[in-house]
């Protein structure tokens, strides 16, 4: 039942419709706590991707709500030491990131990474205790391959976010340092297609920051073409969008930005309304269209002069 609805959401999302995604979520929920159910993990799955959209929308404050439900539940059911758990701690940082909150950012940041390096701890003993026990096929504390392919795509994701952080923070050396981290790992088969274009469009985000232009125009236009070839839209293509427009910006190509960015606006906007990186983009768009003019007259008034 848990794919079934998750389909239906993502149909949801996918058209745009986020008032019907809301609803649908918190009549599912509230159906499940009916059952008896708020604890199981259709009912986590769904929390989960209630807190996602009100973060999304910029309803920060009642994406902590949900995100620190989550975690509660987590807890109370002996899940600490898990992915899920981990999951939850990135979300959240994710959320206090997006609030300029980052000190407790930061903490999620390093409880994610202690517990990704817990289970990895966990899963090395058990396998080794399986070796040393003959005829053994029980693995209590293993992960399986499907687990495991989790915790590496998890400890990327981080390396990713934190850059993210940093990079907010205007500490490019460091941010730049945690992209490359996340970029050994995806180019050594780590997570999906996704988190590939996520990993180049942060490095050419750093790397514009630090003026290594040349590297960051290379690195975006891999985003791009990653998320060109990806079946449907992605949200996240907007963010390597607005990197792009930058460049472009820094070369005076002031219409091929200005179509980046609209492109960006149009993205953000389909997918999660006006929040916070959609009025980013609109700002952008003035500053844009401000020095085209400003440029605009300088022209005319060499013209003139001539």
């Amino acid at each position: 039942m848990l794919e079934q609805w998750l389909e239906q959401l993502d149909e949801l999302l996918s058209s745009g419709k986020l008032g019907a995604a809301e609803a649908f979520l918190k009549e599912t929920l509230a159906e499940l706590e009916l059952r008896g159910e708020a604890s199981s993990g259709a009912s986590l799955s769904l929390l989960n991707e209630l807190a996602s959209l009100y973060r999304g929308t910029s309803r920060l404050e009642e994406a902590e709500a949900a995100f620190l439900r989550v975690e509660d539940i987590l807890q109370d059911t002996g899940q600490k030491l898990s992915l899920a758990f981990v999951a939850v701690q990135i979300n959240l940082a994710g959320c206090y990131r997006l609030m300029g909150r980052a000190e407790a950012a930061l903490s999620r940041y390093a409880a994610a990474q202690e517990g990704l390096c817990a289970l990895k701890a966990q899963d090395e003993r058990a396998q080794g205790a399986l070796s040393d026990a003959e005829g053994e096929t029980e693995r209590p504390g293993a992960l399986s391959d499907a687990e495991r392919e989790r915790l590496a795509y998890l400890t990327a994701s981080v390396l990713n976010n934190i850059s993210l952080l940093y990079n907010d923070l205007g500490n490019y050396d460091q941010a730049l340092e945690y992209a490359e981290q996340a970029a050994e790992m995806i180019g050594g088969g780590v997570g999906d297609d996704h988190e590939l274009a996520t990993t180049f469009n942060n490095l050419a985000s750093v790397y514009l920051k630090l003026n290594r232009f040349e590297e960051a125009e290379e690195a975006v236009e891999e985003a791009l073409a990653i998320y060109a070839r990806m079946p449907r839209e992605n949200v996240h293509h907007a963010a390597a969008l607005s990197t792009e427009a930058a460049l472009l910006f820094r070369r005076g190509e002031f219409d091929a930005a200005e179509a980046a960015l609209e492109r960006s606006a149009a993205l953000t906007e389909h997918f999660f309304g006006h929040n916070s990186e959609y009025e980013t983009v609109q700002r952008s768009l003035q500053t844009l269209r401000e020095a085209r003019q400003r440029s605009a007259a300088a022209s005319s008034k060499t013209t003139d002069f001539t």
